[in-house]
Formats: C-alpha cells, sequence, structure tokens
C-alpha cells in the first residue's frame, strides 16, 4: 500500500490551473484570483464619522459638561463642510464626511440640546475617536487581491469597494461523473435480484458544485469495457477532469484500469487509508485525467475529500488545494484498532462543547452505511491501528 500523501501528489501533478476568465465579481465564490488587484483609490476615500454625532477638536472641551455651537448638519452622501470653525461642532451622520480640523468624533448619546444652535457634550472622546480616515481600510496602490486568493463573500464584498465589479479568476473545471456497474438502477422501479439504486453519483456532482467545479453527468455506464471505453473518450473531449465510481478493485468485471490504459495511461493505487484503499489515476489524450474511485459510496464520498477535492481546487488555482484538518476533542471513543495498516476516516458529527470543537462518530462505520454517513459533517483522522479514547485530540476534516 502506498500512504495518501503521495497519491495526493500524484493527482495534483496531472492538475495544473485552468484558463483565466473575467467574470462578475458575485459569480465567482469558490474561484481563485489569476492576477493581483490593486486599488485606483483609498477606502474610505475621505475622512467620516462612524457614528452620528458631532465632529469635535478635543481642546474645545476642556471639562464637561462643555457648550459649544453648531456650525452645520452634514448627512451622509454630502460633500460636507471644508473645515471645523474654531470652538465649534459639527453634527455628522455616520458615514458623512467631517470637516478638516476635527479631531474625533463625540456620538449623539453622550450630548443633549443646549439652547439656541449649541450642543452639550457630556463626555470627552480620545483622539481620533469615532473618525474614520481616508485610507484607513485600503490606501491607493495597495493590492487588495493578491493571485492565488478563493473568492469568498468578504473578498466581493472589499472589490466592490474600490470600484470593481468583475474580477479574473481561473476558469470553473468541468468534471465529468460517472458511476459503473451493472447492478445499477437510477430509474423509480422496484428493484430485481441483484440491482441497487444507485447513490454516489448525485452525491459526487454536488461535492463538485462544492468544491467550485461544474459537474457534467455522465450517466451510469455498464460493465462493458467497449461503452465504457466510449464514454470516456467522449467526455475527455469536454471535461477537464473525469471521476467515476467503481470498477477499480480486483473483480472479473473491474475493466476501468484496463480502458484507462486502452485510452492513455494509467496507476493503480492500493491507498493506506480507510474507507477507499483501491483507487485509479488515469491521463486520456494526455490531458484528462480521470480518477476512478471505489464503488461503495461511502468510499466514494471520503476518497473525494482526499483526492478529488484538491484536484478540482488545483484546476482552479488554489495555491493550497488539500484540505487542512482542524483540531478537535473525542466526547466517544474513536476506535480503529481493527486496522492496523491504514488510517481510518470516521465519520463524525462536530459540536462545541466548553469552548472546544467535540466529535462523536457516528453509528455505523462500513464503507456501504451511506444513511449513517450522511449524518455526518466530518472526518476524524485515526492513525493506523489506534484508538482515541474521551478527551484526547483528534484532526478533523469538515465535510
Amino acid at each position: 500500500m502506498i500512504g495518501l500523501p503521495l497519491v495526493q501528489e500524484a493527482v495534483l501533478a496531472l492538475c495544473g490551473p485552468s484558463d483565466p476568465v473575467e467574470v462578475p465579481a458575485g459569480r465567482a465564490i469558490g474561484c481563485v484570483s489569476a492576477s493581483d488587484v490593486v486599488s485606483g483609490v483609498s477606502v474610505p476615500p475621505f475622512d467620516n464619522s462612524a457614528v452620528d454625532g458631532y465632529a469635535v477638536r478635543r481642546g474645545d472641551i476642556p471639562a464637561v459638561p462643555a457648550a459649544l455651537p453648531v456650525q452645520a448638519a452634514v448627512l451622509a452622501g454630502s460633500p460636507g463642510e471644508a473645515a471645523l470653525w474654531p470652538g465649534h461642532a459639527c453634527k455628522v451622520m455616520t458615514g458623512a464626511p467631517v470637516p478638516a480640523g476635527a479631531e474625533c468624533v463625540v456620538m449623539v448619546e453622550e450630548t443633549e440640546p443646549g439652547a439656541g444652535d449649541r450642543v452639550i457634550v457630556r463626555a470627552i472622546p480620545g483622539a481620533g475617536s469615532r473618525l474614520r480616515r481616508r485610507g484607513s481600510d485600503v490606501a491607493a496602490g495597495d493590492v487588495v487581491l493578491p493571485v492565488g486568493t478563493p473568492i469568498r463573500p468578504g473578498v466581493v464584498a472589499a472589490l466592490a469597494s474600490i470600484g470593481r465589479r468583475s474580477v479574473l479568476v481561473h476558469r470553473r473545471p468541468r468534471v465529468g461523473v460517472a458511476a459503473t456497474g451493472d447492478e445499477l438502477v437510477t430509474e423509480p422501479r422496484a428493484l430485481r435480484a441483484g440491482e441497487i439504486y444507485e447513490c454516489a453519483a448525485d452525491m459526487l456532482a454536488a461535492l463538485v458544485r462544492g468544491a467550485g467545479g461544474v459537474a457534467i453527468s455522465l450517466g451510469v455506464i455498464p460493465d462493458e469495457p467497449g461503452v465504457l471505453g466510449e464514454t470516456l473518450a467522449a467526455a475527455a473531449a469536454q471535461c477537464d477532469l473525469i471521476v467515476t465510481t467503481g470498477g477499480v478493485s480486483m473483480g472479473d468485471a473491474d475493466f476501468l484500469p484496463d480502458v484507462l490504459a486502452s485510452l492513455g495511461s494509467v496507476r493503480r493505487f492500493q491507498v493506506a487509508i480507510r474507507p477507499g484503499k483501491p483507487f485509479a489515476l488515469g491521463l486520456i489524450g494526455g490531458t484528462t485525467p480521470v480518477l476512478g474511485l471505489p464503488g461503495n459510496p461511502v468510499s466514494s464520498l471520503v476518497t473525494f475529500e482526499l483526492l478529488v477535492r484538491p484536484a478540482v481546487r488545483a484546476l482552479l488555482g488554489d495555491p493550497r488545494p488539500i484540505p487542512i484538518p482542524v483540531r478537535a476533542v473525542a466526547a466517544e471513543p474513536l476506535d480503529a484498532t481493527d486496522c492496523p495498516d491504514r488510517v481510518s476516516y470516521l465519520r463524525v458529527i462536530t459540536d462545541v462543547v466548553d469552548g472546544s470543537l467535540s466529535v462523536r462518530p457516528v453509528a455505523g462505520q462500513s464503507s456501504h452505511q451511506i444513511f449513517r454517513a450522511a449524518s455526518a459533517d466530518g472526518l476524524a483522522v485515526v492513525p493506523m491501528g489506534a484508538r482515541i479514547d474521551v478527551g484526547a485530540g483528534v484532526d478533523v476534516l469538515a465535510l
């Protein structure tokens, strides 16, 4: 058997970033920036108030209460006052420009109306308090989006704040998804002897979309080498990556490795993980990688997270495509003592207990128990043959 890192390395070697395209920023969630974005403006573009209140000079409030005449009232969106008159206050709303010379803003809650046009200030503000200076978030010339940054909702807002509504990203990869096997049924009909309902392909397509790719359904391919080869060859002409389930083990009907060899090249792995040991890595026409996952649905789920997701993220240009685990505490024992030669990825449910991430295994850890795995939101990484007792730490990958 071979360790997971070496297999991940072999997969990523075939998955370079896709071509860059300019897309609306709001539609780029999950993509990765293909170039630096430099701001041509400062954010904020002018000094403005962080609260509703009064812009003042601290020296004009030697003690409180202090009564100051109000020179003007400024709303957000208005050009504002050029300068603050000595000994005066300028009423400002949140986001309104503050006049030159203002050193801080007194919140309206710390004031009360005075006689005539005066305001009574009842708190001495700190220097610079509640005042947002020009360029305090972004200065003109700053790189606001370095190349290789995943696009998240906050990035969309940051781009909009400098007037950018589109972004250059690596194109979403087209990922063909196929299940293989004569026993698989997709129609809503009664099963015949030996048949099962196909359940992995739709899951994998959803996972592809969640990883940032575009899923292309290739349907269920029967256990016929000719049909399998024709389907994969046609898919390679339109896909950047192909993912299959089934047909990669040592059975008489496991044709995928031989078919991939006839279409280009193939490497077969026995990966030191549970579930998901058998894995095929092919390359069709020298350009289209094929990731052959095991057929059991839970094995497909786990190997997607460990091998397919990194491939999709690498095609998107993500500089860190391999998922990074977080540390958690076992709320119940996590037992893999029956698997001394492989790392176990136990399906777990996470919770927060006393401020720490806590995990407990779902009931039913066999590779065919997709119903049990469906409730999991994490994979606990248990070393070969290990048992993690209650209260001990464990690495967890998010699902």
